[in-house]
């Protein structure tokens, strides 16, 4: 099976730039995604960190850290599946 895992967070060297507004993305704190390719999976991350809403539409597995008040809570936008790592598998 190939697939590819994309992870996108928001932090201090935050460089991610909304396209609606120009500025740094306040979106979601943080998010991952597994996709049938890299450049589809980096997208689709990139994207959930700009605008969480979007994770509705979002064909693939995903995770995304939203809320602020819990920031290591991450909120599955479709279950990953057989892709264990100890940085995603920590949340309580």
């Amino acid at each position: 099976c190939d697939r590819a895992f994309s992870f996108s967070a928001r932090d201090r060297r935050a460089h991610v730039i909304d396209p609606r507004t120009g500025e740094l993305a306040q979106g979601a704190l943080r998010a991952a995604v597994i996709a049938e390719s890299a450049a589809r999976a980096e997208a689709w991350s990139t994207a959930l960190l700009v605008e969480p809403a979007l994770a509705e539409r979002c064909p693939h597995e995903a995770l995304v850290v939203d809320d602020p008040a819990h920031p290591t809570r991450w909120r599955a936008v479709r279950p990953i599946e057989q892709f264990h790592t100890p940085a995603l598998s920590h949340h309580p």
